[in-house]
């Protein structure tokens, strides 16, 4: 089990807080207005680039001034396996992954049709994500210019309490597990792409019997935005 921010769990705990005395926190108090924006006519290469450096899975996608949609590392992951067809030669694939690179960013997404009010609630905002398992939504007016972007982590950890205060009082090196290395007796993919650019290193795992609360605190602490659900002796649950 992989513990995510969009997990139905987490939905469920979202719901259970809507039921609280306290009011529900409103999407413009969490808006990130301090953001990467790409262009539609950026090529993938160029946005998957940014991506990595900023160190976010997705960003909003202009045309000009305006809001055209946003690309998602989904989005990317898509435009490759819809392009490279199983069992390509070798030669093939890299002219393939060559014209991949090229394209513009407007080929691989469709333009926005989720927003959401600044004056919505976290709740709101969750439902929206999940009914269209989405990881962000742009924040805007029904009729104004683009606010910011809000992501389910953000939601996530605002409704669980989880600020950055809490998150820094956690040493989440007591919550990693480190993987068995090449020679023990372990599986590892023979496939080379996947042997050479998977998370070798420690890895943030939570444990089953976590609150909510817990879970996110390490996911925070460790700035990651999902974990491995380990038991006591190590065995994946």
């Amino acid at each position: 089990v992989v513990l995510s921010p969009m997990s139905s769990s987490l939905l469920l705990a979202l719901q259970a807080f809507a039921l609280a005395p306290a009011p529900i926190p409103l999407v413009k108090s969490f808006i990130s207005s301090s953001m990467l924006s790409l262009d539609s006519e950026d090529t993938l290469q160029d946005a998957a680039r940014l991506l990595r450096r900023a160190r976010i899975t997705g960003a909003p996608v202009q045309e000009g001034s305006s809001l055209y949609g946003i690309l998602s590392r989904n989005d990317l992951l898509r435009s490759i396996v819809d392009r490279v067809p199983t069992g390509m030669e070798p030669a093939e694939m890299d002219e393939k992954v060559t014209e991949i690179q090229k394209l513009a960013v407007w080929e691989v997404i469709f333009p926005t049709k989720y927003t959401i009010p600044p004056t919505a609630s976290l709740l709101d905002a969750a439902r929206v994500m999940a009914d269209k398992k989405l990881n962000r939504l742009i924040v805007k007016p029904k009729y104004g210019p683009m606010l910011g972007i809000i992501t389910s982590t953000d939601v996530v950890f605002a409704v669980l309490g989880c600020d950055a205060v809490s998150a820094q009082a956690v040493d989440a090196m007591q919550f990693m597990y480190s993987p068995c290395e090449e020679s023990e007796d372990c599986s590892i993919s023979s496939n080379p792409p996947v042997h050479e650019h998977m998370t070798r290193t420690e890895i943030s795992c939570v444990a089953p019997d976590m609150s909510l609360f817990d879970a996110a605190t390490v996911l925070r602490a460790a700035h990651v935005t999902g974990a491995p659900v380990m038991s006591s002796d190590d065995t994946l649950v």
